[in-house]
């Protein structure tokens, strides 16, 4: 009996250094930026958006995450021209509302300054 083929399978191959294999398992996962929507990835629930200029954007990306979810609305942020767009749910702005937190507890004078302006445009 021949199994069926996985869909959600990626055959990858590098054509530098020859290596090759399949991913799989990365449905709903940190690196499945596409699928952040889908009902199975997040239970259906709400979903939220905020703008960012690209400044703030990078600003976020130097920031030393620990939470997945937070990462995730970083990572999987999408570009339309100089503006950027984090979109998740209202758990994964929490996470990333308390990353900012922590990062303005060790910063000091402008870039504290700076963190916390960021932090009440995200408004988690």
């Amino acid at each position: 009996m021949r199994a069926e083929p996985d869909e959600a399978a990626i055959d990858w191959r590098c054509d530098t250094c020859g290596e090759a294999g399949v991913l799989r398992g990365w449905e709903c996962s940190i690196q499945d930026l596409g699928g952040r929507r889908r009902d199975d990835c997040d239970g259906g629930q709400p979903w939220t958006s905020v703008a960012l200029p690209e400044p703030d954007h990078r600003r976020l990306e130097r920031l030393e995450v620990l939470d997945l979810a937070a990462e995730q609305l970083i990572r999987g942020a999408t570009f339309d021209g100089d503006e950027v767009r984090l979109e998740g749910c209202p758990e994964a702005f929490e996470a990333l509302d308390a990353e900012i937190a922590a990062a303005i507890e060790n910063s000091s004078g402008a870039a504290g300054a700076r963190l916390q302006k960021l932090r009440r445009r995200i408004g988690a």
